[in-house]
């Protein structure tokens, strides 16, 4: 418990502790591990709760004092867990628990002769390290600015390096993974096409990647692919045989995306993937939980084990109503699992841009530990995509390093405490070094820098968690919170809400068929445009923008009125940066004017459409097709003019500029929209 407050204490946080006369055992256990949590490193005490099951009093008691406090504390009154969803009977446990406790749980047995506590003290190191030159020779013989480039493994490696890591882990030597390891989650046809590759001739293998989604093909693609799977399985029998407790994977290509009978994604053979089955056939593991946080959903990884009851799956991702690649409804929070597996797949999909922080630590603590702790892995693999980093161009999320560690660190208290982070995606360099070397110090029992700033999540990102959490609480005791709870704040404030009020004499059975019509809701069948617009607005309205999205025409009206009458210079939800390095960029407006209703000239869509200040293309934002995005990070024209609101954004500073070198467009933008001159301050 004292873990979960390091995140916000800025690692001051005191310890009272209180025995009564007699003491006792699991109190001096208690003390231990309290310290050890303290002093940064891992404790596992032996032994097991009876039962995952929260008792119903226990639960009546944390949701009267979550409605008693909910006045004072907007977190709670946004808390996930205190979901409308309730079990038709008191009594009734989760489906999932009975079948665990049958078949899984049971007394824990060290896998290796030999504890491996006492193995980490002799070797002296905890963390195993692997990586290799090798895997940089898969590269793209057409674009060499694609963004799956062979310096993101050198330059995490670098910065791992630098601040003294690597000499800290015991090195690994990385191998190829075999046929027979490949072969228990990709078909022999697959692995066939792979091995092909080196015979081919580039212009022949250029031509080949086009038949697939979004890859690009090499006549070393295979052996990288190989290396980097194979140095994951090598990760996982170090761990497993008990000589460290932690591991890091700095591979790549990446792997969630690949299927079981071919490749996407920039994704060959399935890395986690084939490790998590290589612990369960090699090591007999019969749990393995696979975090994968990467921005884009493993839809791979989860096609692999959504039958498979021993491999827990959860995907934190970037979804926006299946508009983002892989651009699949599997990635909704209603894909629960199959058969055997319903209930070990776990979707968190994100409806919006800029999540952060807040949201994911929100994610972490409503969802992630709490099921975590309950299934009790023997192994914790970790598909570690940075692309939801501050700064990622293809991601548009702003997650911190900071919070990467922290989100490590939390798993090192789950189960068996083995925790393997093995690198996927993640384009911005400068980014995924630190957060890669933020998970490394977590793993290795750093102190970590607290997260700063507003860590309450945006409505958007509630309502995601509590659809995760109404789709899976009968599967998992610790989110089936069983009580009657106030309405939403959104709803509340409606002026032209039509659904009754729930008040404090509300019956249990109004309460479940609410809950019930809420489940029927189908977010994906109202108009995208709508979707986007009321998104925008709502995100706006509670103080957050995100980076080049763009804004609504009455937005726009209105932020300019309150500009004119309060003549305020900074009257932004996020204050603009005022300099940035790249406004040397700007090149004079073309011709003097704008058109600001011109339409992407790539997919020709007009809902949301940017202007490059460098060359003056106009292409669409991230909620359309992303063609501003992508011309931004290979052609490096970094400075681009929203149509929508007429906000400026820096894709490589990831932040707003006003500067004066920016008015002569914002002036034209602004004529060509309005018909009127810009206020000074514009």
């Amino acid at each position: 418990m004292a873990g979960l407050f390091m995140p916000v204490t800025s690692d001051r946080l005191v310890m009272a502790v209180e025995i009564d006369q007699q003491g006792s055992k699991i109190a001096g256990e208690g003390i231990v591990g309290a310290l050890s949590t303290l002093l940064g490193s891992s404790w596992h005490p032996k032994m097991m709760l009876e039962s995952g099951s929260l008792r119903p009093e226990l639960c009546q008691t944390i949701l009267q004092v979550m409605k008693a406090q909910q006045g004072s504390w907007k977190s709670l009154r946004y808390h996930a867990l205190a979901s409308l969803v309730t079990s038709s009977s008191g009594k009734q446990e989760s489906l999932l628990l009975n079948r665990l406790h049958q078949q899984i749980i049971k007394p824990q047995e060290d896998v290796s002769s030999e504890p491996k506590e006492q193995q980490c003290l002799k070797a002296g190191q905890s963390v195993c390290l692997v990586y290799s030159e090798s895997m940089k020779e898969h590269i793209s013989y057409a674009d060499s600015t694609h963004p799956e480039c062979p310096d993101r493994i050198s330059c995490i490696f670098e910065q791992l390096c630098n601040f003294g890591i690597v000499e800290r882990c015991h090195r690994l030597k990385p191998r190829e993974a075999t046929l027979q390891e490949l072969e228990r989650v990709h078909s022999s046809r697959h692995i066939k096409f792979m091995s092909g590759l080196q015979a081919m001739k580039p212009s022949e293998l250029h031509h080949l990647a086009n038949s697939f989604d979004s890859i690009y093909l090499h006549r070393r693609t295979n052996h990288c692919a190989l290396l980097a799977a194979g140095s994951v399985l090598t990760t996982v029998d170090y761990v497993m045989s008990g000589s460290c407790q932690h591991g890091v994977a700095v591979v790549r290509p990446p792997g969630h995306h690949a299927e079981r009978n071919n490749p996407c994604g920039f994704c060959f053979y399935n890395s986690v993937g084939v490790a998590a089955q290589h612990a369960i056939t090699s090591h007999h593991l019969e749990r393995v939980l696979v975090l994968d946080w990467d921005v884009h959903h493993g839809n791979g990884t989860q096609h692999m084990f959504e039958s498979d009851p021993r491999v827990l799956y959860i995907s934190i991702h970037r979804y926006d109503h299946g508009r983002f690649f892989p651009g699949s409804a599997d990635a909704n929070y209603n894909r629960v699992g199959v058969k055997k597996g319903k209930g070990f797949n776990i979707n968190i999909p994100w409806n919006n841009g800029g999540m952060g922080d807040a949201e994911y630590m929100a994610a972490f603590l409503e969802v992630v530990l709490p099921v975590a702790t309950e299934f009790n892995p023997q192994l914790v693999l970790v598909s570690a995509g940075f692309d939801a980093a501050v700064g990622d161009p293809l991601g548009g999320y702003n997650v911190t390093p900071e919070c990467y560690g922290h989100m490590t660190k939390f798993l090192t208290s789950v189960g068996d405490g083995r925790v393997i982070v093995a690198l996927e995606g993640g384009y911005n360099l400068t980014s995924i070094s630190y957060c890669m070397t933020l998970c490394a110090k977590a793993l290795l029992g750093d102190p970590l820098p607290s997260l700063s700033g507003n860590l309450t999540p945006c409505q958007n990102a509630v309502d995601s968690l509590t659809s995760v959490v109404g789709a899976h609480c009968k599967f998992w005791s610790s989110l089936n919170l069983k009580g009657k709870m106030v309405e939403s704040p959104r709803k509340q404030n409606s002026f032209k809400s039509t659904q009754r009020p729930i008040s404090s004499t509300t019956s249990a059975q109004d309460v479940d068929e609410l809950a019930a019509s809420l489940c029927q809701v189908n977010i994906g069948e109202a108009s995208p445009r709508r979707i986007q617009t009321e998104e925008k607005k709502e995100e706006t309205s509670g103080g957050e923008l995100e980076g080049a999205c763009g804004g609504s025409h009455e937005d726009s009206t209105t932020t300019l009125i309150l500009s004119e009458c309060l003549g305020a210079q900074e009257l932004y939800a996020v204050v603009p940066v005022s300099w940035c390095p790249h406004l040397e960029e700007v090149q004079p407006v073309p011709d003097g004017t704008l058109s600001t209703s011109s339409a992407c000239e790539e997919c020709h869509d007009t809902s949301e459409n940017w202007c490059c200040l460098t060359c003056y293309k106009v292409l669409c934002g991230r909620f359309v097709a992303e063609h501003m995005l992508m011309h931004g990070v290979c052609e490096e024209h970094h400075l681009v003019l929203s149509f929508s609101d007429l906000s400026t954004w820096c894709y490589a500073c990831d932040s707003y500029v006003h500067n004066p070198a920016l008015f002569e467009a914002k002036r034209a933008a602004h004529l060509d929209k309005f018909g009127l001159e810009p206020p000074e301050c514009s």
